[in-house]
């Protein structure tokens, strides 16, 4: 007779089989990754427009030969906490009109100078960066100089360096780190992406900060009605052109 609880058959008197139990294993709680809230439907869409419509302006920007190839960054913050304070800084007005009066002083030069204010902008408030803007600008690079005059006495900071823009990258930045000027060089992708970047400023943050005045824009020079208005044009244009060299050109205004 087999008995279940001895190790053979014969001998009941055998100690029983004594199975050893299982050790436990720590149960670790789940590890939930940090997800930002869905984004409402209506702001998905406004960021889809935004988005759209600064890549838009980006690409009749280069249709009319005016590349977005500048961009500049200032950080009030810094600026405010670090900064020089140098006599005609505008540090001293509230948040959106520092923000309209550089890109004002910015088009009031650029009418000086004989060029179009091609620009493209986004404001935002971040966590490290505090109070900020980039823009995007049509800027000669030989013609600099007054440019970069203009940004040291509107934001009363001195440049660390200035270099030559067919040096580097980055051109010139201020002794605090509160502006920063920059050279594209990636041509139409590499303002394009740009663009992307600064119209998708809401995904940065898990509730977006209250910005009083226009958050994000692009000047009358690329925005939707210059490009409705030149839309014959640049279709007539296209036209003439031999097949070769249509499909890059091919609907400048409504993006690739």
């Amino acid at each position: 007779m087999f008995d279940l609880t001895t190790r053979n058959e014969s001998d009941n008197s055998a100690s029983p089989v004594i199975l050893k139990p299982l050790a436990r294993v720590p149960c670790r709680p789940h590890i939930v990754a940090k997800q930002k809230p869905q984004q409402s439907y209506r702001k998905q869409r406004t960021k889809k427009a935004r988005t759209d419509n600064f890549r838009a302006a980006v690409l009749f920007a280069y249709a009319m030969d005016w590349p977005v190839n500048v961009s500049i960054t200032v950080t009030w913050s810094a600026l405010i906490e670090a900064g020089e304070h140098n006599e005609g800084n505008c540090l001293g007005k509230s948040a959106s009109e520092r923000d309209t009066y550089l890109r004002r002083e910015i088009a009031r030069l650029a009418r000086r100078e004989g060029l179009p204010f091609v620009a493209i902008w986004g404001r935002d408030v971040g966590t490290v960066m505090g109070s900020h803007m980039h823009l995007g600008l049509f800027w000669p690079h030989h013609r600099l100089q007054p440019l970069l005059r203009l940004i040291e006495r509107i934001t009363g900071s001195s440049p660390e360096y200035a270099k030559p823009a067919y040096e580097d990258q980055h051109v010139a930045r201020s002794v605090c780190g509160g502006w920063q000027v920059d050279m594209n060089r990636r041509g139409k992708a590499g303002a394009l992406d740009w663009s992307d970047y600064v119209s998708q400023q809401d995904d940065k943050h898990h509730r977006a900060p209250a910005l009083p005045g226009k958050a994000y824009g692009v000047s009358e020079a690329i925005g939707k009605k210059a490009r409705d208005a030149a839309r014959a044009h640049l279709e007539a244009r296209i036209a003439w052109m031999p097949l070769s060299a249509r499909e890059s050109a091919v609907n400048p205004i409504y993006g690739p």
